[in-house]
């Protein structure tokens, strides 16, 4: 680490799992944060991670992996997979939603989408964040992490025939109101836990046991809705992508009084304008002389407090980390073919 004159004001090496090997240091700069950018508490010698701390003298954590059911060939306590020369472990959460483009014109930005998507998530003051999916159309949602979600956006034949490729074959994917009869709806997101068995939920399994979050958008019933609105299709995304990962995160509508009464839909947050119904929403654009302020207005986190807390709880509020990638790699070798 060098000052801003290019002087070396603090060196060190560490053996493999963070503990110090070699430090020099001058008199005019320190940081504990050290190995992999993490915080070292001087009193006790472990690292803070977020999710849990790591002892790096004893080479593992000292808490339980928050996702250790996904990993169930080693140790909850292993840290990096007993690799930590190749690979790194930022907090045992990822918290991050993929972006499937199933467009055959394109209509959408998808890299502009991913862009207003993250700037709304950050306004909100939330670390989930939207990336391309890795694998493109061949994106498998196995791979995911318990605080992961995905989003397939298309026509709607598109979004229903890959969701329900990449579900497994033992799941009946049931979109009862896709294309219902009052008219579009655009997008149709799962809830975790799932609460319903039609319309949004989306209760599909992993070979492990875990749910799905997935978000499927209809570009075609996005862009009548946009249009009806009087706002850009980009803006009409973003809130839909916002008020669906809601959903993911078991979020109601504050209107829909059925929703209330379910008792197997926990979070009731107050302050959640964001959630309104797609069809209050509508309503309200289309009657504003000023269609981007009464948008700013569903989009502001002063009116979403409930919405922002929602969030971290189903989210957590760490920095977005795909492993993605790590996963597909290892995922036979630990969960078998």
């Amino acid at each position: 680490m060098t000052d801003a004159d290019g002087n070396i004001a603090q060196h060190i090496e560490y053996i493999p799992y963070g503990e110090v090997f070699v430090e020099e240091r001058n008199s005019q700069f320190s940081t504990n944060f050290l190995f992999n950018a993490k915080e070292l508490d001087n009193e006790t010698g472990l690292y803070y991670y977020g999710a849990r701390y790591l002892d790096p003298t004893g080479a593992m954590w000292l808490s339980v992996d928050p996702m250790w059911e996904k990993y169930a060939g080693m140790s909850p306590y292993n840290y990096c997979a007993g690799n930590p020369v190749k690979l790194v472990d930022p907090d045992g959460r990822e918290n991050t939603v993929f972006l499937v483009d199933l467009q055959t014109e394109k209509k959408l930005d998808v890299q502009k989408f991913v862009e207003s998507v993250n700037q709304a998530l950050e306004n909100f003051g939330l670390e989930t964040r939207m990336v391309m999916a890795p694998d493109g159309k061949d994106f498998n949602p196995q791979y995911m992490d318990e605080t992961d979600s995905y989003i397939a956006i298309g026509a709607i034949t598109d979004v229903y025939n890959f969701i329900k490729e990449k579900s497994p074959k033992e799941f009946d994917l049931y979109f009862s109101n896709f294309g219902c009869d009052f008219g579009p709806n655009p997008e149709k997101a799962s809830m975790q836990p799932a609460w319903m068995e039609g319309g949004m939920a989306l209760n599909a399994k992993f070979r492990d046991g875990k749910k799905t979050s997935v978000i499927g958008i209809d570009l075609g019933a996005s862009i009548k809705m946009a249009n009806e609105c009087g706002i850009s299709l980009l803006d009409y995304s973003t809130y839909l992508a916002c008020h669906s990962l809601g959903h993911n995160a078991a979020i109601n509508h504050p209107n829909d009084a059925f929703a209330y009464g379910h008792s197997n839909c926990p979070y009731h947050w107050n302050n959640t304008m964001i959630m309104n119904s797609g069809t209050k929403f509508s309503d309200q654009l289309k009657s504003s002389s000023d269609k981007m302020s009464a948008y700013n207005k569903f989009m502001d986190p002063k009116n979403n407090s409930g919405y922002i807390r929602g969030m971290m709880t189903h989210f957590g509020n760490n920095k977005s980390r795909s492993n993605y990638e790590f996963k597909r790699k290892y995922h036979d070798l630990y969960f078998g073919k």
